[in-house]
C-alpha cells in the first residue's frame, strides 16, 4: 500500500507565507531531542557530485539523499537525475519523487512515479521507509547513530533530525508521535554530509565530516532547496 502526498516544490506566488529560508523548531519526542527544520517557498532537487558551498547566495540547505554501496560507491536503489535514470533496483521501499514542481513522498516496491520521473524530467531516489500512512516501519537496522528524515507532516515536506543517537525504531516512533504520514531516511553516519543555512548559522549535521577534507565518491548525493 501507498501512502503518498504532494507539495509544491516551487515558491508559491499565492502563499500567505511569505518568507524564504528555514525556519528551525526543536522539541523533545519520548525523551528524544529533535530538531524540525520547516523549508519556506524553496524548490527541491535532487544534485550529484560535489557539495553546493555554504556561501551560496541560492542554496539554503543541501542533505545527502541516496545511500551508496559500500564496495563500489554506487548509488542504491533506483535514482533519477533530471530524467536520467543512474541507478535501478527496490531494495529500499520507500521514495521521493520531484515531478513538474511537486514532491511526492511514499511507500511502495512498484510505483508509477519513478517512471514518471524519467519519461517528465524529474527526479526520484528511493530510502529506507521509516513512516507509511502514519504507522511506523520497522527496519532491520538495529544500530544507533544520529538520524535524520524527510518527513510529510501537517501537509509540508519538512526535515527531521535526532539532537541524540538513536535506533531507527525509536526514531521512527517519535516521528509517529509528532504526527509525520509519510517519512523515508536520509543518510547518516560518518558517510554523511551536507548543511543548512538558518540565515544566523550554518548548521552542519556532521562537523568533523564536513571540515576534514576527505574526498566524497563521485555518486555522492544531495537533496538541494534553493530559492
Amino acid at each position: 500500500m501507498v501512502e503518498s502526498n504532494e507539495q509544491s516544490a516551487r515558491p508559491s506566488s499565492h502563499s500567505t507565507d511569505t518568507l524564504v529560508g528555514i525556519t528551525l523548531c526543536d522539541t523533545v519526542v519520548n525523551d528524544i531531542p529533535i530538531a524540525i527544520y520547516c523549508p519556506h517557498n524553496l524548490r527541491m532537487a535532487l544534485r550529484v557530485g560535489k557539495l553546493p558551498d555554504t556561501a551560496s547566495d541560492s542554496v539554503l540547505m543541501a542533505l545527502q539523499a541516496a545511500d551508496l554501496r559500500a564496495d563500489n560507491m554506487q548509488i542504491v536503489s533506483a535514482f533519477v537525475l533530471h530524467g536520467e535514470l543512474l541507478s535501478r533496483g527496490t531494495a529500499k521501499l520507500g521514495f521521493c519523487a520531484i515531478i513538474d514542481g511537486k514532491v511526492t513522498l511514499g511507500v511502495d516496491e512498484a510505483t508509477p512515479y519513478f517512471e514518471r520521473a524519467i519519461a517528465e524530467g524529474g527526479d526520484f531516489f528511493r530510502q529506507y521507509p521509516l513512516v507509511a500512512d502514519g504507522k511506523l516501519v520497522e527496519n532491520r537496522i538495529k544500530n544507533k547513530a544520529i538520524r535524520r528524515a524527510l518527513v510529510m507532516l501537517d501537509g509540508q515536506v519538512v526535515v527531521v533530525a535526532t539532537r541524540s543517537r538513536e535506533s531507527l525504531h525509536d526514531f521512527s516512533q517519535a516521528l509517529v508521535d509528532i504526527g509525520a504520514t509519510t517519512a523515508i531516511n536520509l543518510v547518516g553516519s560518518r558517510m554523511s554530509t551536507g548543511w543548512i543555512n538558518l540565515g544566523d548559522s550554518i548548521v552542519a549535521p556532521d562537523t568533523d565530516a564536513l571540515n576534514d577534507g576527505k574526498l566524497w565518491p563521485d555518486n555522492v548525493n544531495y537533496i538541494v532547496w534553493t530559492k
